[in-house]
């Protein structure tokens, strides 16, 4: 197919999408754009020139709020047969139109074959470091989920494996690396479990002792969040670089600090639209600061230079949506169960452009091949550049964003998280049974 036909493809795609899922609006924006060849970025970003091989595509999230939001669907070899797939997907697409009634129930839906998509990253298996880095970062963590956690929920918590996703995500990462992204991802399953619990006043109590105790070293008020924060910093975050070091705080602080949000809008039972729950979930998600911790592991400090780069951004940006997308669809059954779906870009899709659960599960399918391609061209660009600084570290960087993307989903269907004792199942035929509200959900101190 000719890069003319490809365009026209996706101008199409943009008008079957816009009819059903998003504004009508959106189609005659999206042609301006294609028509004009415009690259727009965002406030306080360096404009960006058009990459070669890539057509500027209106970002179809972001544009109802700020058109100066962008996503590069790449175009060229080897990419094509993942876009077009994407776009057979979400062309001419009728809300429901693909649910079988005599096979499945109104209460089952079928997740996308993610693992599928994601097979254009190379699988580097699991980290040889692993149960040394397991046995360890498990004893630390559960100083603090023993304080926090009744007794079946540290069980639980423990079942959930959530130290083998490091073994995925970091395969290339050294034992000291290791431990440290394993400390991080139990910090983040406590943090979320005791905030997901807890009121929007107490959230954002906690977010406060967080910050103090990663900017300030003398200060100490003997909570266990402060206690663990500290540890955190001084075991790890105090070895790494000096821009490495800086990232991460300013990160993890913003986190916290919308995570404060987050429960305060479960308290009101109010859903975000889509522009804003995109912005809202890239720090929700807490994707940054894992994405700090590989170079980190990497041994890495990346001048700011280019994480201001426009390129680099949208690869960066790629990488985090597909870790956080993937993350909303597999925990959405297990989220819709607890009453906290609200969270959830299924029910933000759902709720905003009024369609069904399938229609907005295979709609995020095609997203993430989308994006995948944008990961993957973005990369392609930076590997040219004479700078080594893009051509050999940060090629590294996005390949270790593959090796995320990739081994999330892979942990997903290995841990009991979020399907139970049913994950070999949901793997092998993607079906997901929706459960009833609150059946099998562990209160925090049980």
């Amino acid at each position: 197919m000719g890069r003319s036909s490809v365009v026209r493809s996706f101008f199409l795609s943009v008008q079957a999408m816009a009819s059903s899922l998003l504004e009508p609006s959106l189609a005659a924006i999206a042609l301006v754009i294609l028509l004009a060849s415009v690259s727009l970025s965002r406030k306080k970003r360096p404009a960006a020139p058009e990459p070669q091989g890539l057509s500027v595509l209106g970002n179809l999230f972001d544009i109802p709020k700020r058109a100066s939001s962008i996503i590069y669907l790449a175009l060229g070899k080897p990419y094509n047969t993942l876009t077009k797939r994407a776009v057979s997907q979400l062309q001419g697409y009728t809300p429901g139109s693909h649910i079988d009634a005599t096979s499945h129930s109104p209460r089952v839906f079928r997740l996308p074959n993610l693992e599928e998509t994601f097979s254009v990253f190379p699988d580097h298996g699991l980290n040889p470091n692993y149960t040394s880095a397991r046995t360890d970062s498990r004893a630390w963590i559960n100083q603090y989920t023993k304080v926090v956690c009744g007794p079946k929920m540290v069980a639980f918590m423990n079942n959930c494996e959530f130290e083998l996703s490091n073994s995925h995500c970091y395969p290339y990462a050294g034992y000291k690396g290791l431990k440290a992204t394993m400390d991080l991802t139990n910090i983040l399953w406590l943090y979320d479990e005791y905030t997901d619990t807890g009121s929007g006043a107490e959230a954002v109590k906690a977010a406060g002792i967080v910050a103090r105790a990663l900017r300030e070293p003398d200060y100490d008020d003997g909570t266990w969040v402060c206690r663990m924060m500290k540890s955190f910093k001084q075991n790890h975050i105090d070895k790494a670089g000096p821009g490495v070091a800086r990232r991460f705080i300013d990160n993890f602080c913003n986190y916290v600090e919308v995570v404060g949000r987050e429960a305060e809008l479960r308290e009101k039972n109010e859903v975000l639209d889509i522009p804003n729950y995109v912005t809202f979930r890239r720090e929700t998600s807490a994707v940054r600061t894992c994405f700090d911790l590989v170079e980190y592991c990497l041994d890495l400090d990346l001048p700011q230079y280019v994480h201001d780069d426009p390129v680099f951004i949208s690869g960066y940006n790629a990488g985090m949506d597909l870790v956080f997308w993937a993350n909303d669809l597999v925990s959405y059954n297990m989220e819709q169960s607890k009453g906290h779906s609200g969270a959830n870009v299924v029910t933000v899709i759902m709720k905003s452009k009024g369609v069904d659960l399938q229609t907005a599960v295979d709609f995020l399918g095609g997203y993430c091949e989308a994006l995948t391609a944008q990961l993957l061209e973005a990369k392609r660009i930076l590997q040219a550049r004479s700078d080594a600084a893009y051509s050999r570290d940060v090629v590294r960087l996005m390949d270790a964003f593959g090796d995320w993307v990739r081994g999330n989903v892979a942990w997903s269907f290995e841990t009991e998280r979020y399907f139970g004792k049913e994950n070999k199942r949901v793997k092998e035929t993607l079906l997901v049974e929706l459960k009833e509200p609150f059946v099998g959900a562990l209160a925090l101190k049980e």
